[in-house]
């Protein structure tokens, strides 16, 4: 956000921003005034190990190529580097292949395929969640299955 736009914000803006910055990246955003550091504790672990769980539930395999600081930081970069646009629990898993597709740089510890997987992964899932039913009453059973297929 710029400096000018950041001047437009209320203050209570600005404390939710400052919160939201801090909650991202820890280690190179101040902590809001006026809140315990244990209390922020709280809202760090929470907000890092649902992205995380998010992010492992929907990308197993991909996570099997990296050890658990590997993930940890590809995370939390995830976390400081993209700017989600839903806050649905659901389309973080399309943010994250989003994420690997525009702003992640590849390391030397990422797999060649990496985004390839990611996006396989994903496709699973947003397979496994749609909300589509097919006309069976249309299909033959007796006819080339393959031809009548919905999709």
């Amino acid at each position: 956000m710029s400096e000018s736009s950041e001047k437009k914000l209320k203050d209570f803006q600005k404390v939710q921003l400052n919160f939201a910055q801090h909650l991202r990246d820890p280690e190179h955003s101040n902590p809001p005034e006026n809140i315990e550091d244990r209390r922020l504790k709280i809202y760090r672990d929470l907000f890092f190990s649902n992205i995380k769980g998010l992010v492992t539930q929907t990308f197993p395999v991909l996570r099997q190529f990296y050890s658990q600081e590997q993930w940890d930081k590809l995370i939390r970069e995830f976390m400081i580097g993209h700017k989600a646009h839903t806050p649905m629990f659901l389309e973080v898993s399309s943010e994250f292949v989003e994420f690997l597709q525009n702003t992640y740089q590849p390391g030397e510890n990422d797999p060649p395929f990496m985004l390839e997987l990611a996006h396989y992964e994903w496709v699973e899932l947003a397979v496994s969640v749609m909300d589509v039913e097919p006309e069976l009453d249309k299909i033959d059973p007796d006819g080339d299955l393959l031809l009548q297929s919905p999709y």
